[in-house]
C-alpha cells in the first residue's frame, strides 16, 4: 500500500506531498494535476520495476517549467506500508538528453540500499551496518531492479527483493480503448498501462490460467449480459481476439475485439484487472485515471466496488463522475488545486459539514469543490 508520496520538479508537481489512506478519490478541476500524478507513478514504475533508462522515463519535458538559468534535481519519495521508503534523485537532462541517478536510497526494517553518484552501493541491515560494494550499475539505471544479482547478506537481499515486489504492486493505468490491439503474437506477462496489449495478456491467461480467463468472462457478463466469452482464433503466427455475444432473443454473433465500442473494450480490460488482482491475492495499489470515460455508471460502479472490496487492495481513482464522487468522496476524497491557478499542485482532504444535506456531487456542482465545511 502506498501511504505517502512526495515529489519535486515533475511537471506541475513541485513541493508536492500526498498522504493516502485505504483508498483515494483524486478530485479537482481539469489541469490541477490528477492525471500528472498517475503519469508520474507510471514513469517511476518503468524506472524502478522495468529497469528502463532514466532518460526515457524522465526526459526534459517532465521538468517543472522555470527560468532557463535555474534547474534543479527531480526528487521522488515513496512511503509504503511496512515502513518502506524509496528515494530517487535525478539530474536534469544534459545536452545529449542523458539523465543520471544522483541518489537512490531504499530503507526497510533490517535492510538498507544506499547509492550516490558512481558505482559504489552500500548494502546492509542499517546505516551502521552497511558494506560498500562496487557494482557496475550504469548511472542512468536504478539499482533496485538489480538487487537479485547482488552478492551480499542473504537476509538483507531477501528483504530488498520484497521491497521490489511491493513497488511492483503499484499498478497505474491510463486505459485507452482506441489503442487496444486485436492481434497477439506472444503471451504478455503484464498488462500495459494503456491496456494496448490486452489480447496478448489474455493469451497468457488462456495458456497458463484458463480458470482466470473464464472468471474474466463471468465478470464481463455480469456488467454486459449479452456477452458470452472470448475466443483467441489462430491467424497465421498470431491470434485474433474475438468476442461472442447472445441477445435476449437468442441471436448470437461474433465480433472482433476492435469492432466493440470503446466502452465495451474498457469494461473487458477492467474486468480482467479485477480478476487478475484478486487471483494474485497480494496487496496491491491500483491507480486508475478516469475509468468512467466511455462507460455508463451502472457498468463501471460494480467493477469499482469489486476492487474496493478486495482484501489488501488500495484503489486510487481520478474522476469527475458525480456518482463516483458520491461513492468515494466522503471517506476518500482528496482535492487538487493549483497555486494562483497555474502554479504547483496542492492537496487537501475533501470535507463537508457534518449536517450537510446535499450529496458530495451536488456540492461540487454548486462550486463547493472542497465540500464547504
Amino acid at each position: 500500500m502506498l501511504k505517502r508520496l512526495k515529489v519535486d520538479n515533475f511537471k506541475c508537481l513541485d513541493g508536492f506531498d500526498l498522504e493516502l489512506g485505504d483508498h483515494a478519490l483524486l478530485m479537482g478541476l481539469n489541469g490541477t494535476g490528477k492525471s500528472t500524478v498517475i503519469e508520474m507513478l507510471e514513469r517511476l514504475r518503468r524506472f524502478l520495476v522495468d529497469g528502463e533508462k532514466a532518460r526515457n522515463c524522465f526526459p526534459a519535458s517532465t521538468q517543472t517549467r522555470r527560468s532557463s538559468f535555474w534547474k534543479k534535481l527531480q526528487r521522488f519519495e515513496l512511503f509504503l506500508e511496512g515502513d518502506i521508503e524509496v528515494t530517487i534523485e535525478l539530474t536534469p537532462p544534459d545536452e545529449e538528453g542523458i539523465v543520471q541517478v544522483v541518489k537512490e536510497v531504499v530503507r526497510a526494517p533490517a535492510a538498507l540500499l544506499e547509492r550516490q553518484s558512481g558505482p559504489t552501493i552500500r548494502i546492509g541491515s542499517g546505516p551502521d551496518d552497511a558494506e560498500n560494494i562496487i557494482i557496475l550499475v550504469p548511472d542512468e539505471l536504478a539499482a533496485l531492479p538489480l538487487v537479485g544479482l547482488f552478492k551480499s547478506a542473504s537476509s538483507v537481499i531477501d528483504t530488498l527483493l520484497k521491497v521490489f515486489s511491493t513497488v511492483s504492486d503499484i499498478l497505474p493505468f491510463r486505459l485507452a480503448p482506441t489503442q487496444m490491439e486485436v492481434l497477439a503474437s506472444t503471451p504478455a506477462a503484464a498488462l500495459a498501462p494503456d491496456g494496448a496489449n490486452f489480447a496478448a495478456w489474455l493469451l497468457m491467461f488462456d495458456r497458463r490460467f484458463p480458470e482466470r480467463r473464464e472468471a474474466m468472462e463471468r465478470q464481463v457478463a455480469a456488467v454486459l449480459p449479452a456477452f458470452r466469452r472470448f475466443h483467441l482464433v489462430p491467424e497465421g503466427e498470431q491470434f485474433r481476439l474475438v468476442t461472442e455475444w447472445r441477445s435476449a432473443s437468442g441471436k448470437t454473433g461474433r465480433f472482433d475485439f476492435n469492432e466493440l465500442s470503446d466502452g465495451q473494450r474498457l469494461i473487458a480490460v477492467l474486468a480482467g484487472i479485477a480478476v487478475a488482482t484478486e487471483a494474485e491475492g497480494r496487496a496491491s495499489t491500483l491507480v486508475l485515471d478516469e475509468p468512467d470515460n466511455y462507460v455508463a455508471l451502472p457498468e463501471i460502479q460494480p467493477l469499482l466496488l469489486s476492487l474496493m472490496d478486495q482484501p489488501g487492495m488500495q484503489l486510487i481513482v481520478a474522476s469527475h463522475h458525480p456518482e463516483i464522487i458520491d461513492l468515494m468522496a466522503k471517506d476518500y476524497g482528496i482535492v487538487f488545486t493549483r497555486e494562483d491557478d497555474i502554479g504547483p499542485v496542492r492537496v487537501e482532504r475533501w470535507q463537508a459539514a457534518p449536517d450537510e444535506a446535499l450529496t458530495p456531487s451536488e456540492l461540487v456542482a454548486r462550486g463547493e469543490l472542497h465540500g464547504g465545511a
